[in-house]
């Protein structure tokens, strides 16, 4: 009897152990944090945009009479504000693009619109080098060598948008699950500039 006593007392301490054991493994498990919109290491930094804008773009724009000739051959079209998108006043870069980025650009601006009832900025198009150099002096995010000088390339602002968003609705949210959207389908590169305040999308 004390035999089986002893035997039942050792069964019940050892279970009772992996209970503990088990509870407290529970208890260190990390939660995973998961952004609502995006996942870290979404985003696509300098070199890829830079490789992006060298095969589709119009080649590298040094001068503004280089632009004018760009434009002159169908190279680069100009860019508007219209129904889908404003454009701010700019002041390093001009309102041009390879026909694919405004085609493209139009497409999301559309969306855009459609999801929200106002349209997003664009802060920054095409620039020259002499602008690009301009810029890289007082803007951190600005690189010296940038996809900005190939016509593949814009700037959204995430925090101005056009005319009153719908009510419940959030324009930046939207805005950026379009954008991951669009980069998820292989359509752009894209990255979430924190200092600026906007999205850098490259048309692939």
């Amino acid at each position: 009897m004390t035999k089986t006593r002893f035997s039942l007392g050792i069964s019940v301490l050892l279970f009772g152990l992996l209970c503990w054991d088990g509870l407290a493994l529970f208890k260190k498990q990390p939660k995973r944090k998961v952004n609502a919109v995006n996942v870290v290491g979404v985003w696509d930094y300098n070199p890829a945009h830079l490789s992006a804008a060298k095969r589709g773009g119009c080649g590298f724009i040094e001068s503004k009479t280089q632009l004018e000739q760009l434009k002159r051959n169908g190279k680069l079209v100009e860019v508007v504000s219209g129904p889908e998108f404003f454009i701010q006043h700019l002041t390093h870069s001009s309102p041009y693009l390879v026909p694919k980025a405004k085609e493209v650009f139009q497409k999301l601006g559309s969306d855009f619109v459609e999801a929200t009832g106002c349209r997003f900025v664009i802060t920054s198009l095409t620039r020259t080098l002499k602008q690009q150099q301009a810029l890289s002096g007082n803007n951190i995010n600005a690189a010296k060598e940038s996809a900005h000088c190939y016509g593949t390339t814009i700037d959204i602002s995430y925090i101005q948008f056009e005319g009153q968003a719908r009510a419940a609705v959030n324009p930046e949210q939207v805005l950026e699950q379009l954008l991951v959207s669009a980069r998820n389908r292989g359509d752009v590169l894209l990255v979430k500039e924190q200092r600026q305040k906007c999205f850098h999308i490259t048309v692939r």
